[in-house]
């Protein structure tokens, strides 16, 4: 599990170092690594991250929630091995939440809790970012990754919407991120 942080840590700063070597604009190579490492999650497998999974399963080992806020997207990663990181589209991570406790035990939960709705969200294999003020959900299971139509952010803080929830651990996960990095 570990090895899997050094991994990630790596990669964002071997794609950092590319992006300074690119010839497009700074918010294009930092949304560009953003992207990458987004994408990083949806083809690992579950004996990537040291999980034992049956082949074809429905059951999660890993969700992103994606936030378009501000004119940029806040993308929590997080699986039951307790991996728990936080990247946004203008450059910003947070990477390594595995070795504390806390965003451990909120990144397990999160998994979790998404057993509860992926019976109700859709096989997909395309990931695009929600809207601005949306929220969007990607479950992750060896059988593929599932999600749900994307919800308004305040119909989830409003606890109207089902998957609200799966919101509010998803956001416990941030909080967690938050105080371990003393933000």
């Amino acid at each position: 599990m570990a090895n899997k942080n050094v991994l990630f840590t790596v990669l964002f700063i071997l794609l950092s170092a590319l992006a300074c070597q690119l010839p497009m604009s700074k918010s294009q190579a930092l949304k560009e690594n953003y992207l990458q490492l987004r994408n990083i999650w949806f083809t690992t497998r579950p004996e990537d991250l040291g999980i034992v999974a049956l082949p074809g399963s429905t059951q999660p080992f890993a969700i992103i929630m994606d936030m378009g806020i501000d004119r940029e997207t806040v993308t929590i990663a997080s699986s039951f091995a307790g991996d728990g990181s936080m990247y946004t589209s203008t450059g910003g991570a947070v990477i390594g939440g595995i070795d504390h406790e806390n965003v451990r035990k909120a990144s397990v939960h999160f998994v979790e809790m998404a057993a509860e709705f992926v019976d109700k969200m859709t096989l997909v294999t395309e990931y695009p970012l929600p809207a601005e003020g949306h929220v969007k959900f990607y479950v992750i299971t060896p059988n593929g990754v599932y999600t749900a139509k994307e919800a308004r952010a305040d119909a989830l803080i409003s606890g109207s919407h089902t998957l609200s929830p799966l919101f509010i651990a998803g956001n416990d996960v941030i909080t967690q991120i938050r105080i371990t990095s003393g933000q």
